[in-house]
């Protein structure tokens, strides 16, 4: 049996090994407005004035060929290069040559083995072709959290930019095998939690078979270029139009379980230090920190190497977006989800580095990546705890300066942090939900350290209550929504009395926010003090279709066509917490929403609308009874729209629309409070009452649920009896005909004890 699983593991191997066909352009004139759209189409390897190399898989290859670039498929950098490879630990010895895989594997447990004070070695997941992703902790006390920078070293995602992994397990050695031996690795070793993941793209190096490099691929086995397929600030979770790839989920698996300091991943193709951010204009909160470091290590490098070595950009050095725009890459990647400083190292204009020349490349870089370590010793560091000392996972902000995630976090286990940055004097705020917050001026050093350890006090505790009723009828709402943003606590339901309760919260300044289907929502600002507080509302009820209740009214006729149906969701909202949005589709797809309605005089429609889609490319459609009205592509936040309608029917449609390739940003759109003028009024139910105080059929249920809740001895008939836990909509088996308002209203006022059996 078991020979059978490993041939049928062999077969699956051959299969999958070069799935994916990878192809190597060459692109001119390209104008510098233009790459921002080539970036979309293909993954740029290197630009030369108005020439681009680029990878393309076949679908990309496609897709390129319908539009106006002009281009050649050429030999890739890797073209002819047949390298001799390693087949032994002790052939790598010098460092001097590529090894196999299964010679990588063996050097890198190899670590662990002789060096297991200082390093532990262990694999973070295989790849789609099941090689590992292989990670060494190097550090004096492995076994415990202590208050030490973590650092993390990755190198080779592009799996063709064969110096990387050389470079970075050459590091691993001489850290290990100098350690007790030379004072500043000592320092590194005894102070910084370091680790390194040589090759995050082993398919992609391997792309040839286990044997050889020759071959070797950008992309993984799935043709993807897993530096466009991060999650990005701009572009959202899938910025390249494709699911994150298996090696990406697993170091943002591994980000999630660490703090990291300071990273960096490491490519060829030029000389330069590359700093964030790749995927807007828009400069880093730390930009001349980066500036500084980055020239750090461009400086250490041309001092131990040739002079036409890493003298290209600025020095040596370059922002990411003025080189040329990327979505989706790990660096920003870093920098905004995991608030680390995340940079990219590009070690030589060669892929293909000869065997002869790796170690030029590691000494050139050696002081380079030592100094980048030691950087994470820098700055500002600390503790914060509780007065008891219970570590506290505070946030970090430096006012005036800190923005787009460039604030820090304490670790959740030790309460340490540590804030890398430049010199100069900075209003340093420490906060914690459910403690007072402290602002302090501190001064950071040049290549300094400052310790700043904080204790915060915990805040008082209030209480926060109100009711929500109705602006118009003064009636309370039950089912309505009050969330305090930007807190851990959860939203809380208005009961049959239209009350909400929040106990025993921190006292201090909050964001409230109250929301109900079919009324207008309402947020403000309110300081809650300690002891009890009372904040009311009143909702002005609003005819906009809203999808708060979390569905489709189906009081209107709504339908859907296309490759997906529209969903309701809550990840963007216009007003409230939720909003429909389009479905996921692929190339050449569309995704309808229709909404048919009979207007009985002239009135018109409005709608807010988002999208988030590849420029030019893929639109947002808006049609009246199959005439275009509106178009709408790239990223653009909430806007107004509206038309105006004749009396009689009609069928309005929303459309996302996909082209054949490339994606951006979240790739759809959102609708949300639709508000239709024309249509013929809903009769009242009105029973025995007046006209001052008639009762809509839509607020029937609502007003038995309170009724039922005022009167604890009734025992209302089935299936009324369980509506005070349910949704305001009553389906069909429950619904109170207009007969039963007045009754409905007596039970409300007392003047009957109970409802009739029918």
């Amino acid at each position: 049996m078991k020979k059978i699983e490993c041939f049928l593991f062999i077969i699956l191997i051959t299969l999958t090994l070069h799935a994916a066909t990878e192809y190597y352009l060459k692109i001119e004139p390209v104008h510098k407005e233009q790459l921002k759209k080539l970036t979309r189409l293909v993954s740029i390897d290197k630009i030369d004035n108005n020439t681009v190399f680029a990878y393309a898989n076949q679908k990309e290859l496609d897709f390129l060929r319908t539009t106006s670039f002009s281009f050649q498929i050429i030999p890739g950098p890797l073209a002819g290069f047949e390298p001799i490879m390693a087949n032994t630990r002790e052939q790598m010895r010098d460092w001097d040559n590529y090894p196999t895989y299964e010679t990588y594997v063996e050097l890198m447990y190899q670590f662990a083995t002789d060096h297991p004070d200082i390093c532990e070695v262990y694999s973070i997941g295989n790849s789609l072709e099941r090689r590992e992703l292989i990670v060494a902790h190097i550090g004096d006390d492995l076994a415990t959290d202590d208050d030490e920078p973590e650092f993390y070293y990755m190198g080779q995602i592009h799996g063709d930019e064969l110096v990387a992994s050389i470079v970075l397990m050459h590091l691993i050695d001489d850290l290990l095998t100098q350690y007790g031996s030379d004072p500043r690795i000592d320092n590194i070793i005894e102070n910084v939690d370091l680790y390194i993941n040589p090759l995050t793209n082993p398919d992609g190096l391997y792309a040839g078979g286990n044997q050889t490099v020759s071959g070797a691929t950008r992309a993984n086995a799935n043709g993807i270029d897993m530096n466009r397929n991060y999650p990005d600030p701009e572009d959202g979770m899938h910025p390249d139009g494709n699911d994150t790839q298996l090696e990406n989920l697993l170091q943002i698996d591994f980000a999630n379980q660490h703090n990291f300091v300071i990273s960096a991943n490491f490519h060829s193709g030029t000389e330069v230090v590359n700093y964030p951010w790749d995927t807007w204009s828009t400069l880093n909160a730390d930009d001349d920190w980066w500036q500084l470091v980055s020239h750090t290590y461009a400086d250490a490098a041309q001092e131990l190497s040739p002079n036409s070595y890493f003298n290209e950009f600025d020095d040596g050095i370059t922002n990411g977006f003025q080189w040329y725009t990327i979505s989706g890459g790990y660096q920003d990647y870093c920098n905004w989800y995991h608030h680390t400083r995340s940079v990219t190292l590009e070690l030589s204009d060669v892929k293909a580095v000869p065997e002869n020349q790796l170690l030029d490349h590691y000494l050139w870089n050696y002081n380079s990546l030592l100094f980048l370590i030691e950087e994470s010793l820098y700055g500002v560091r600390g503790t914060i705890t509780s007065p008891s000392g219970d570590p506290i996972p505070a946030k970090i902000y430096i006012d005036g300066h800190d923005n787009n995630h460039s604030e820090v976090y304490a670790s959740d286990v030790l309460g340490n942090y540590h804030r890398p940055i430049y010199e100069g004097i900075y209003d340093f705020t420490f906060s914690a939900w459910g403690y007072e917050p402290q602002t302090i001026t501190i001064a950071s050093p040049a290549h300094g350290t400052i310790i700043q350890d904080i204790t915060l006090q915990p805040a008082a505790l209030a209480n926060l209550d109100g009711m929500i009723t109705d602006a118009e009828s003064g009636f309370p709402i039950f089912g309505a929504w009050v969330q305090l943003p930007e807190t851990h606590l959860p939203a809380v339901m208005t009961n049959s009395l239209g009350e909400y309760f929040f106990y025993d919260i921190p006292a201090g300044e909050y964001e409230i926010f109250a929301y109900a289907n079919r009324y207008a929502s309402q947020i403000t600002n309110i300081n809650v003090l300690p002891g009890t507080n009372n904040f009311y509302f009143n909702l002005t009820p609003s005819p906009a279709i809203s999808f708060e209740d979390g569905q489709f009214p189906t009081d209107f006729d709504f339908s859907f066509s296309g490759n997906a149906d529209w969903f309701i969701t809550d990840d963007n909202a216009y007003d409230g917490i939720t909003s429909a949005r389009s479905g996921a589709i692929g190339n050449n797809s569309t995704s309808s929403m229709l909404l048919t309605i009979n207007l009985e005089s002239e009135g018109s429609i409005s709608f807010r609308k988002k999208v988030s889609s590849e420029e030019n490319y893929d639109y947002l459609y808006f049609y009246i009874d199959n005439s275009l009205q509106g178009t709408w592509e790239g990223d653009n936040d909430w806007s107004y729209e509206t038309y105006d309608l004749n009396a009689g029917n009609h069928i309005l449609k929303w459309e996302y629309d996909k082209d054949n390739a490339v994606s951006g940003g979240a790739d759809c759109a959102w609708i949300d409070v639709i508000e239709i003028e024309g249509l013929p009024e809903i009769e009242s139910t009105r029973g025995d009452v007046d006209n001052n105080s008639f009762i809509e059929a839509f607020d029937a249920s609502l007003v038995l649920r309170y009724a039922v809740d005022m009167n604890p001895g009734v025992s209302a008939p089935l299936p009324w009896q369980n509506w005070r836990y349910l949704s305001a909509d009553v389906d069909e088996n429950g619904m109170i005909q207009a007969y039963d308002a007045s009754l409905i209203l007596q039970l409300f006022l007392g003047i009957i004890e109970q409802f009739p059996e029918e």
